[in-house]
């Protein structure tokens, strides 16, 4: 029996910070986004006293205060660290990973029964947890849009679920269609509109039917919660990604170019680095600067895009090219407090076709130049070495006054131990 499984870190952020701070745990812990923004991730103590996700942090903060929440600045570099350490241990138990996101990863289990699935899974669980320190959550069945729904089934209580045949069939009935991984406020509305409330409900209709109303996506869909698996590991859905969006806002404004463009080069740093990683390149461009949204001057953020000669994910060539659009709408006067940029029209890096008439790159020279720029970053951490910058991102970096040592990977900030 062929299952495809499902890690999740449960509340990964917050999991992190308790990893060197024995005192947090069963105590209510909360992870803010950039600038101390917004709360992005909460331990279940912090769920409970009814705090969504995403409010604003200067609109809980009473609740938080009065609860005696702990709030943590997002250290990503932690919180990267132990995701590897994560996924390096699940890669040395299972044959095949893909990992998903940060704190997710996707997997294949051989096994010869569903019994032998659920002590696998536990067996996952009881290493990475002992090993690293981080508590997770497994699920697993024949696709992975049911193994993503068996991995949540189970999180707060023993973290291990096999969903396969007549257990998923029980499931069906009582499963909303709005809690499975995929469907959306907008798409849930649809269903809704078309009286398919529940797993059971889509199953049950017409899959011509579905595939009218709500087309190849529907059919993918009614596939996978069928047990009939569409995405394959390794895919990632890659296909259907649309654009990469790299913003930050600054912690004071600035009306300098030097540190606007710094903050530009920043991004397209990140956004190229993962474009390589998905295999992809593009050939949309687009660079944007805004004043802060509630100032005199939110009439007067600006933007810029193109279209580049030819598909590419070189960060040299993406950097000329956005600086370029930013001169084309910066303004002195402006006080910028956010910039970013986007990149889109993605091909598949290994079939895309390059300009006949446009100006001529060394591709070979350019993908070994840049195989040992990621290789470099990836081992000795980001930004480690760059193309281009030379203002230090103190000038515009976000405010992070409740940021943690980063324990795991930086000598000065290791953890003291007295005894």
């Amino acid at each position: 029996m062929k299952l495809i499984g499902l890690l999740d870190c449960n509340n990964f952020f917050v999991s992190c910070e308790r990893l060197f701070r024995p005192d947090l745990h069963d105590r209510p812990v909360a992870v803010l986004s950039g600038n101390d923004g917004c709360i992005v991730a909460r331990s279940n103590e912090v769920k409970d006293l009814g705090v969504p996700m995403g409010v604003p942090h200067f609109k809980v903060k009473d609740v938080l205060s009065e609860a005696a929440v702990t709030c943590f600045s997002s250290n990503f570099t932690l919180y990267r660290d132990v995701s590897s350490r994560v996924m390096s241990t699940l890669r040395e138990l299972v044959p095949e990973v893909e990992t998903y996101s940060i704190d997710e990863a996707f997997f294949v289990l051989n096994v010869p029964n569903e019994e032998a699935a659920v002590e696998q899974l536990r067996h996952i669980k009881q290493t990475i947890e002992q090993r690293v320190g981080v508590p997770v959550s497994l699920g697993a069945a024949t696709s992975k849009t049911i193994a993503k729904y068996a991995s949540e089934k189970e999180k707060r209580g023993s973290g291990v679920c096999v969903l396969v045949g007549k257990e998923w069939q029980k499931e069906t009935g009582t499963t909303q269609l709005s809690q499975v991984w995929g469907i959306g406020a907008r798409l849930s509305e649809r269903l809704r509109e078309h009286n398919l409330h529940t797993v059971a409900d889509l199953l049950a209709a017409d899959r011509t039917r579905v595939a009218k109303l709500f087309g190849l996506g529907g059919c993918r869909l009614f596939d996978e919660l069928s047990e009939q698996p569409v995405y394959r590991l390794g895919e990632r859905n890659r296909q259907t990604q649309k654009s990469i969006m790299s913003t930050r806002s600054f912690k004071t404004a600035s009306t300098k170019k030097s540190v606007v463009a710094d903050a530009i080069s920043y991004h397209v740093h990140h956004a190229a680095a993962e474009l390589r990683e998905l295999g992809l390149q593009c050939r949309y461009l687009q660079v944007l600067a805004r004043p802060n949204h509630y100032s005199d001057w939110t009439l007067r953020q600006g933007s810029a895009e193109c279209t580049l000669p030819a598909p590419i994910s070189d960060t040299r060539v993406l950097l000329t090219h956005a600086h370029e659009l930013l001169d084309s709408f910066f303004d002195a006067e402006v006080p910028y407090k956010k910039a970013g940029v986007v990149l889109g029209w993605f091909s598949d890096a290994d079939i895309a076709q390059p300009d006949l008439f446009g100006e001529s790159v060394e591709a070979a020279t350019a993908e070994r130049v840049l195989d040992v720029f990621d290789a470099i970053n990836q081992k000795y951490g980001r930004e480690v070495i760059t193309f281009g910058r030379a203002v230090s991102a103190g000038a515009w970096a976000p405010a992070r006054e409740l940021l943690s040592p980063r324990y795991t990977t930086n000598w000065l900030e290791l953890p003291s131990v007295k005894a």
